[in-house]
């Protein structure tokens, strides 16, 4: 079947993104301030962690509203009162 394809001169055809997935341009500019910016634990109580958690949950609330759902919040990262 490769040799089918090489003779067709078919472009690479890529079949493992369960090991490496290219990120759309979109996400990476999204993302690029997350990645080089502070960064910080979103459970933990402080201010920054505070800012991390709000960015977790953004991010929640915009993919399970792209997906029709309601974001769901995980026991363990609920906030202490």
């Amino acid at each position: 079947m490769i040799a089918a394809f090489r003779e067709r001169q078919v472009s690479e055809i890529y079949l493992d993104y369960n090991a490496s997935t290219p990120i759309d341009p979109r996400v990476a500019s999204v993302m690029r301030p997350l990645l080089d910016g502070a960064f910080a634990n979103p459970s933990a109580a402080h201010a920054s962690g505070r800012a991390a958690r709000a960015i977790v949950d953004r991010a929640r609330t915009q993919v399970a509203s792209l997906l029709g759902s309601a974001p769901r919040r995980d026991r363990v990262h609920e906030r202490r009162q």
